[in-house]
């Protein structure tokens, strides 16, 4: 089991200029982070697959009034390179990964209605929900710590599709993401 945070250098200069990363819940825009969950399980000796779910929100820059949030489920497996090839000392290894995901992406959206007059009259809210799927690759370091867990830093490139731009969707919201994870072993 494991927990991690990270940051999300989206790769869309229009999305990195408009949108700024929000804590996984509330609104706290000094801390953009990214809070995620998963498990490893062993698959051969030196690959162990892996499945997560974690939550990226942003909030439109210029109003608050304006949310995405992208909860992607990832399967992937992690190469764990031989200490025979890259020594880092007893328990600590180099891994690549490579994974797959279904996405799930959630636009909110709060308007005030205005008379011609220029006068509010109302609120309206809208939600639209966004599905796709991608793909992700990195690699990183597993350190170990005391006991039964161990320290991750690692770096992945994300490619994500939540529809064409041109029908209504929200195209690829992919990037670098950086991250650190907690690693608790229950074996």
């Amino acid at each position: 089991m494991y927990i991690e945070t990270g940051y999300i250098l989206p790769t869309k200069g229009s999305f990195r200029k408009n949108y700024d990363r929000v804590l996984f819940v509330g609104s706290v825009k000094s801390v953009p982070l990214t809070i995620g969950l998963g498990a490893e399980f062993p698959l051969l000796d030196d690959v162990r697959g892996y499945c997560e779910f974690w939550r990226a929100s942003h909030e439109l820059s210029s109003s608050d009034q304006f949310t995405l949030s992208v909860i992607p489920g990832i399967l992937g497996c992690r190469y764990y390179v031989p200490r025979d090839m890259i020594d880092l000392g007893e328990g600590n290894h180099v891994f690549v990964n490579l994974g797959f995901g279904v996405y799930w992406a959630r636009f909110s959206a709060t308007y005030y209605l205005v008379s011609a007059a220029g006068t509010t009259y109302g609120i309206a809210d809208d939600v639209k929900n966004y599905f796709g799927y991608g793909a992700l690759g990195g690699c990183g370091v597993d350190l170990a710590l005391a006991g039964p867990t161990s320290l991750a830093l690692f770096i992945n490139y994300d490619i994500t599709s939540l529809g064409s731009i041109r029908k209504g969707g929200l195209g690829n919201l992919g990037g670098f993401f950086a991250g650190i994870r907690l690693v608790f072993s229950l074996s």
